[in-house]
């Protein structure tokens, strides 16, 4: 004789979206761990391999605290900060690039205006940066509504 199973099935189904849960958790303390471990290899990097040294910035996801979403936890996107506070102005790609080549800022083996070109898109779509203008005379400054994200150099200080 056969038995109605939904009941347990419908446990089961729950049990495995707690799981899901759970792992997405234990996925996000996981990929943060990752970050702090890259910016100590960097920091680390930089020490001891001859690299430029960069403040060390740990940062941890925060509605808060821009930065903890993404920008200025990079290097990449730091030099993009640090650029735009210090000219106080909107810049084009050739400003940045400048900017870089003056700080001598390490892009490995990368083109440093595609790196920068698609650091600056990236941005901009995710609302850290307005852009305005078409093509080669784009020009990026900070969005108005994020002004407590600090450089590197003021978070040492």
């Amino acid at each position: 004789m056969a038995r109605d199973i939904r009941r347990d099935l419908r446990e089961r189904r729950e049990s495995i979206r707690k799981q899901r849960e759970d792992f997405k958790l234990k996925l996000a303390e996981l990929d943060q761990a990752e970050v702090n471990v890259n910016a100590l290899l960097e920091y680390e990097e930089q020490q001891w391999g001859g690299k430029p040294i960069r403040a060390l910035v740990l940062t941890s996801p925060s509605k808060d605290h821009p930065e903890g979403n993404g920008f200025g936890r990079t290097p990449l996107s730091q030099l993009i900060l640090e650029t735009l506070k210090d000219s106080n102005r909107a810049l084009g790609l050739a400003d940045f690039k400048k900017h870089a080549l003056a700080t001598r800022f390490d892009f490995g083996e990368k083109s440093p205006g595609r790196t920068l070109h698609w650091a600056l898109i990236g941005l901009t779509e995710n609302g850290h940066l307005v852009s305005t203008g078409r093509k080669k005379e784009r020009k990026y400054r900070l969005k108005e509504e994020i002004p407590q994200i600090t450089t590197r150099a003021e978070a040492v200080q």
